[in-house]
């Protein structure tokens, strides 16, 4: 009977160090499981973090190969990939705060006020994502990546020295999970009118639709500085809004078509109508638009002969006037399209009473069919990023010039500067990096020639 008795006593006792650890590993997985819960919710409210290694071991698995969630914490007030997520002061410190608990191998308490509610641990985090370069050219909403998290959590530490030891032990959870990341960008709900990488705009100008503004490095948040939202919204006639979207990269230029596709113009200086009649026709390429054949005019225009770049490849004053023709024709009983589109190397400069003229061959109204004459700026300054001070290429309406095109001038600054009592006018869509102002001068030492003071 006593070694029957020593012998169930010996099995509850063993009965009820298993019952126990089980409790215990049970509330390690728990403490393992809300940290893993924690981490996930910080990356979805700053998600600038997601795609960053927690530590330089990591670094392999990322494309940003020179930043870690430990630099980032180190010189959080000036690193620009904080900064440009355009956070008050006071979130900035929120979120480096609990960033800095993620790394450096610190044992976070699920709860100060209840010790034996246990404690977690990032152990890692790595983002295996998209190429930076093929990035951009994935869509808002779509998987560029996924995050891999592993964290531990514990219980029964000691409240002394937190060494882990206590007459139970400490019971130790290690959890992993893969989290997708999708590509943020702010929802664009309209094409803009005017999209700029600057917030500002000088003069008097005006603007019939949206304003977009993305900034670049060192200048994307500007947008939010006093004043700035609601001078923009002034610059805007009728129907618009303000869209602040600091970091959004404007569109690339499409690429230039083969020799053989295209029309090379050394620069335009006068009086001119395109396509061009007599002669030699254009070449054009033709494409399928909304399921119609239509013939696309490429001219590439201040390309000289040696392979340099004129300074304006486009240049009209007095009167001169460009016609560009497109709309809807027939050919050998064919309804077909006929679209224009300018590749400019240089500068564009328009002034006096001259104009760029858009004619819809069916329509009077060319307003109507803007998005088929087309002006490509592909002049590149060089500068750096984030320098608005320095233009080398611009697009300036001086005097009471009219113009009606889609621009798209991800290096160029835009001025517009009415004579009189007129005002220079473009009717379309401008995208370009900054709009200009009386202070800007050109590498050269040259003042902008306009300086948008447009009625």
């Amino acid at each position: 009977m006593l070694i029957i008795g020593a012998t169930m006593i010996y099995r509850s006792q063993d009965d009820q160090t298993t019952a126990i650890a089980q409790r215990e590993t049970s509330s390690g997985l728990a403490a393992a499981e809300t940290g893993i819960n924690r981490v996930y919710n910080f990356l979805t409210a700053n998600r600038v973090f997601s795609q960053y290694p927690s530590s330089d071991g990591l670094q392999s698995y990322s494309w940003q190969n020179d930043q870690t969630w430990e630099t980032l914490v180190a010189n959080a007030d000036t690193n620009p990939i904080i900064v440009d997520q355009c956070f008050t002061e006071t979130a900035i410190n929120e979120a480096v705060d609990e960033l800095e608990l993620y790394v450096g191998g610190v044992w976070v308490p699920i709860d100060e006020n209840r010790p034996e509610e246990g404690q977690f641990q990032v152990i890692s985090y790595e983002y295996i994502g998209a190429d930076k370069d093929d990035e951009k050219n994935i869509d808002a909403g779509v998987l560029i990546g996924r995050g891999i998290l592993h964290v531990k959590g514990r219980v029964n530490t000691d409240s002394e020295d937190d060494t882990g030891d206590s007459d139970l032990g400490t019971a130790i959870s290690s959890l992993q999970v893969e989290i997708p990341i999708l590509k943020n960008q702010p929802a664009v709900r309209s094409v803009p009118g005017l999209w700029s990488l600057s917030p500002y705009l000088e003069g008097n100008q005006k603007v019939e639709g949206d304003i977009m503004v993305s900034g670049v490095t060192g200048s994307g948040c500007d947008i939010f500085a006093d004043g700035v939202l609601d001078a923009l919204q002034e610059s805007i006639v009728g129907p618009g809004q303000v869209i602040p979207a600091p970091g959004v990269s404007q569109p690339d230029l499409p690429p230039l078509p083969a020799l053989e596709n295209r029309n090379e113009i050394a620069a335009i200086t006068g009086n001119a109508t395109f396509p061009r009649e007599g002669g030699t026709p254009d070449k054009f390429v033709t494409r399928t638009i909304d399921g119609v054949t239509t013939e696309v005019y490429h001219y590439n225009i201040g390309t000289v002969p040696n392979g340099s770049k004129s300074p304006l490849s486009i240049n009209l004053g007095g009167s001169s006037t460009v016609t560009v023709r497109t709309g809807t024709k027939t050919v050998a009983g064919e309804t077909r399209q006929q679209m224009v589109i300018f590749h400019v190397n240089g500068s564009v400069s328009v002034g006096g009473n001259a104009s760029i003229r858009h004619l819809e061959m069916n329509t009077v109204n060319a307003a109507n069919n803007k998005a088929f004459f087309q002006l490509y700026g592909r002049g590149i300054t060089g500068t750096p990023a984030g320098s608005f001070a320095t233009p080398d290429f611009f697009l300036c309406m001086n005097g009471t010039p009219e113009s009606s095109y889609f621009v798209l001038g991800p290096d160029y600054t835009y001025g517009v500067n009415g004579g009189g009592g007129a005002a220079a006018t473009i009717y379309g869509t401008v995208w370009v990096k900054q709009v200009s102002n009386s202070e800007i001068t050109l590498l050269s030492g040259a003042t902008l020639p306009c300086g948008s003071s447009s009625n």
